[in-house]
């Protein structure tokens, strides 16, 4: 898959098939951005390891027109949102999510469409997460999470 990592920056991908890939967090794009911006992206068939088989991204995310299929991952079969951690300050993430096809994902754990959460806790006092997301037109259906709950979204440990 692609590994974008610079987080003063901003990532955009337009008109892009990502396609059977694999890795341990995002198995067909994983980004870690301030901002990042999907434009008719198709990402399907990808496997992650722990988080996020077709996406896993940190920062604010919009998305547009995307289709997430047959993707699988422990957690977030089609996208995981985790938290970065700068020392003890945690950044919040931001979704907009318009025109998108969550469809058919498969977690092995929890969210098997979207989850969303901290990937690593600096410590145990550390457990709301703040995570804003805005839906538009969009269809979550058929995904699957097998251990865990949240078939389709999965808010781990925070409140929405």
């Amino acid at each position: 898959g692609i590994f974008f990592n610079s987080t003063m920056g901003t990532l955009s991908m337009t008109n892009t098939v990502i396609d059977s890939n694999a890795a341990s967090f995002g198995g067909g794009l994983f980004v870690v951005a301030n901002s990042t911006v999907l434009n008719r992206l198709h990402l399907s068939r990808n496997w992650a390891a722990e988080l996020g088989g077709g996406l896993a991204s940190w920062g604010t995310t919009t998305a547009i027109e995307c289709t997430f299929d047959r993707n699988e991952a422990q957690s977030g079969g089609a996208w995981a949102v985790a938290h970065a951690f700068e020392g003890t300050q945690m950044h919040p993430a931001f979704l907009h999510i318009e025109k998108c096809l969550l469809d058919t994902n498969f977690a092995s754990y929890s969210g098997g469409g979207l989850w969303v959460g901290v990937a690593h806790r600096p410590t145990l006092e550390t457990r709301n997460v703040y995570f804003e997301m805005r839906m538009i037109d969009s269809t979550v259906t058929g995904n699957t999470a097998a251990k865990g709950s949240g078939g389709g979204f999965k808010i781990d440990g925070g409140c929405l």
